[in-house]
């Protein structure tokens, strides 16, 4: 269930009546209702025996999983984040869904340009190739050697003060 879903309310004969007769007719609307709900009115619809929230998510919504999170608290506070929460989680799985089968012209431009050729650029009557990602041979030999260097004082530094503690571990032992 997206926010489209989540929004949208159902027919008249699947409503959610409240006991203090305020009519719930969508998903967003459960949630919404649940954070200003007195504690009184919410302990009517949930006790110890039953959820009448999740099972009107159970059956009118067919959301088995948001229903059994819901089953889990008594917290009115805690159903309406679960609610949201779950909301949340559908939408980011149908934009998934939606990169994933769309077709190569609607792709985002991230996936579309990873499969770009090269472009050719022509200057001064030579043709000079762009890589998409320029390889800099002294750049990568700068970083290594720095690297290497920087190893190696650290290494040094390392050996040097193990040395300075076991001369100082064996004059204490003496």
């Amino acid at each position: 269930m997206d926010k489209k879903e989540a929004m949208k309310e159902v027919p008249p004969e699947k409503v959610f009546y409240l006991a203090n007769g305020k009519v719930l007719k969508s998903v967003n609307a459960l949630k919404e209702e649940l954070k200003v709900m007195p504690d009184q009115l919410f302990k009517v619809h949930v006790t110890n025996e039953k959820n009448d929230f999740a099972n009107w998510i159970k059956y009118v919504f067919n959301d088995e999983k948001l229903c059994q999170d819901m089953l889990k608290t008594k917290d009115r506070m805690v159903i309406a984040k679960l609610i949201e929460e779950d909301i949340k989680h559908k939408e980011d799985l149908a934009r998934i869904d939606e990169i994933i089968n769309a077709k190569p012209e609607k792709k985002p431009e991230v996936a579309v340009k990873l499969k770009e050729e090269p472009k050719k650029v022509i200057k001064h009557k030579k043709v000079i190739h762009h890589e998409s990602r320029p390889h800099h041979a002294k750049d990568e030999k700068k970083i290594f050697l720095t690297a290497l260097i920087q190893g190696i004082v650290i290494g040094i530094v390392a050996a040097l003060l193990l040395a300075f503690m076991l001369m100082r571990y064996s004059n204490l032992c003496s």
